[in-house]
């Protein structure tokens, strides 16, 4: 799918246009379909690395780029709460700070970002609170900075007997 096409189908439950009136491309398909391109191609300007790809295939774009799509894509449901799993994963450094400035931007956007990440820099540089956990039981939860160096986190992420 091209990129435009993935983030429209994002935007899918914020439509109200039915499969007959998609079908039949009723004026009242064809007029909400504009405005959502519209949406869209705004959404687009979010990450600057995407503007002038809407019409690629969007599988061949960077890693980095379509990782960029898959959150855009969550966005243009215009939720509440986003959850990002590993967003940092295959990335090099450069990459994931790049990303640690997207999330900040998302979270300026008054979206609450629940992030799952190993990436502890990337953690480091962008939570409010952090929630350790070690085979499903919480170990520890607050801030970054005394999350980090709890006694049981260091043991369960790191192997440091304390």
């Amino acid at each position: 799918m091209l990129v435009i096409e993935n983030l429209l189908v994002g935007m899918h439950t914020r439509l109200s246009s039915g499969l007959a009136a998609a079908c039949l491309k009723t004026r009242n398909f064809l007029e909400e379909e504009s405005r959502a391109r519209d949406v869209v191609m705004e959404l687009l300007n979010f990450f600057p690395e995407l503007q002038g790809t809407a019409h690629e295939v969007a599988k061949n774009l960077s890693y980095a780029n379509r990782r960029r799509v898959e959150i855009l894509r969550a966005m243009s449901a215009r939720p509440k709460l986003i959850l990002l799993d590993e967003p940092a994963a295959g990335m090099n450094a450069t990459e994931a700070q790049k990303l640690l400035k997207d999330i900040r931007r998302i979270r300026d956007t008054g979206v609450t970002v629940l992030l799952i990440e190993h990436n502890m820099s990337v953690m480091a540089g962008v939570t409010d609170r952090v929630m350790a956990m070690d085979q499903g039981e919480k170990v520890a939860e607050g801030r970054f900075e005394e999350v980090s160096r709890h006694p049981r986190v260091l043991a369960s992420y790191l192997g440091v007997d304390t």
